[in-house]
């Protein structure tokens, strides 16, 4: 209905899953986490319905007021905040509101979505290497095959400003 590229959509959640494999039990992720993650990943384009510009505006919005079954209000507003911090600064306040017992989840999930995001951002179907991914608290280290950082320029250029962008936000990413 709101015209979502699914292929993408399901390549970016193969990618966000695959990450918070690697690192939920570090970080006390649940299940639940995991299905949120997904599904932020899989419509975090759904505001380019509405327009380009904004279009992580546009997509919190609408995953918060859409009427989307099985899903409470709170679980709304989780996936909006998600959506929301998908792409550009990561505002101070995007998780004021959040209930307290959400907050340390959605801090972790939050880079889990970017990082697949960028990590899929050609849009194409090509492979991903095997992608080694750490994390402790507020700190997330990514770690490449030899050589494949230096193949993929404008991935290694996305990943060293995603670490300015999430730095801000207090969160911590190395990449190797």
């Amino acid at each position: 209905r709101m015209g979502l590229d699914a292929g993408h959509g399901r390549r970016c959640r193969a990618t966000a899953e695959a990450l918070f494999d690697q690192v939920a039990d570090s970080l006390g992720l649940q299940l639940t986490d995991r299905t949120l993650l997904g599904l932020a990943a899989f419509m975090h384009t759904i505001g380019l319905v509405v327009s380009h510009a904004g279009y992580h505006k546009h997509g919190a919005y609408l995953a918060e007021n859409a009427d989307l079954a099985g899903f409470s209000r709170e679980d709304r507003q989780q996936l909006a905040a998600l959506i929301r911090g998908q792409r550009r600064r990561l505002r101070p306040d995007l998780l004021v509101g959040q209930p307290r017992d959400r907050l340390h989840a959605l801090r972790c999930l939050l880079p889990l979505l970017r990082i697949a995001l960028r990590l899929r951002r050609d849009r194409t179907n090509r492979e991903l290497p095997p992608i080694e991914l750490r994390a402790s608290g507020s700190r997330f280290h990514l770690r490449f095959p030899e050589g494949w950082l230096a193949m993929h320029p404008l991935t290694k250029a996305d990943l060293v400003r995603e670490a300015q962008q999430l730095d801000a936000f207090g969160i911590v990413l190395a990449v190797k």
